[in-house]
Formats: structure tokens, C-alpha cells, sequence
């Protein structure tokens, strides 16, 4: 007789809460959202871009170019910090630590390979290891003799440089920095 009174309580239970939920999801209006037009985000995060660098094009192993921003004088005096940015992304979202930065070092922001407002070729890369090479690419193409280099990478950018530094040109930097890698 118990059992049966348990039973009876536990089927009543779950019937009250399933007539709760479809009742919520039948009484619930459903919204209209708005069309996305496009997928510039730089109004939505309010950087004032009126003085950003021009971007500059990097040649690259296989000969296609990388733009980047440059941010600070250069010297060996201070170190060369290269800001990496995730998947999907632009260099620009850095423009305003760049700029707060710069007068410690000479600021390197690449978008990378496939990336950016108007890449060569958007997408994919040729090969597993080619970002890698893209970035020895730019140390080369920016580093000064003995400069000393830091790497700082956010969101996918910082598993790249997680990549980088453990990998086999992980010697040519001198310090790697993760922003929510």
C-alpha cells in the first residue's frame, strides 16, 4: 500500500511540473530579433580607432603578405612585443593596449593569416605548422639584433603561442604572455 502512494505522489509530481513547463513554453511570446547585417563589432566595443596605424604588409615564406600595425618607436632598448589575436578576429582589438603600451616597447600587431578586414585569401591555412612559420616570419621581418622578443597571445592566439613557444623556433622568444588562452 505504501509503495503504491509513493508511486502515486512521484507520477503526480512529474505531471505537475511538465504541465508548468508546457505551459511557460505556450505562454511565452516568441521574439522577433533583427537581422544581422554584419559582424563589425568595433561599434559594440566603442574603441575610438581615429588614430590607428596604417597597417603595413609583411611578406611571408610563401610570398603572400600579413598586415600589420606598428605602435612606439622601435629600438633595442626595449623589447618587441608581438600581440596575437584569436580565431576569427583582427589585430584591432588590441589597438588600445597597443597604444598604452608602447611607450615600453616597440608594439607589433599582425592580423593573422586569413584574418582581418581585407586578407589575401580568407580562411584556411596550407599547412598544420603555418602560423608557426608566419610568426618566425615576422620576428625576422621586425626583430632587431639581440632585441629582445615577447609574445602575447589572446583566446586561440594564445594556444598558438602556446604552439610557438614549445615548439621548434620556441627559442626565439624571450617571454610568452596569455590573455584567456
Amino acid at each position: 500500500m505504501m509503495v503504491k502512494q509513493m508511486l502515486t505522489m512521484i507520477v503526480t509530481s512529474v505531471l505537475i511540473t511538465l504541465g508548468v513547463a508546457v505551459l511557460l513554453v505556450v505562454t511565452d511570446p516568441i521574439k522577433k530579433r533583427p537581422p544581422i547585417e554584419s559582424l563589425d563589432f568595433d561599434a559594440a566595443l566603442g574603441q575610438d580607432l581615429s588614430d590607428l596605424p596604417e597597417t603595413q604588409p609583411v611578406t611571408m615564406r610563401d610570398r603572400n603578405t600579413i598586415a600589420v600595425r606598428r605602435y612606439g618607436a622601435g629600438g633595442i632598448d626595449k623589447p618587441l612585443l608581438i600581440m596575437v589575436h584569436g580565431s576569427g578576429w583582427h589585430g584591432m582589438q588590441f589597438h588600445g593596449l597597443a597604444k598604452g603600451l608602447a611607450a615600453q616597447a616597440d608594439v607589433v600587431v599582425p592580423d593573422l593569416r586569413g584574418h582581418g578586414v581585407t586578407p589575401q585569401r580568407r580562411g584556411d591555412i596550407d599547412y598544420i605548422n603555418q602560423f608557426e612559420d608566419d610568426l618566425v616570419d615576422l620576428i625576422k621581418a621586425t626583430a632587431q639584433p639581440n632585441q629582445k622578443v615577447v609574445m602575447l597571445g589572446h583566446s586561440s592566439g594564445g594556444g598558438l603561442v602556446v604552439r610557438f613557444a614549445g615548439g621548434e623556433h620556441g627559442e626565439m622568444i624571450d617571454l610568452a604572455v596569455l590573455l584567456a588562452p
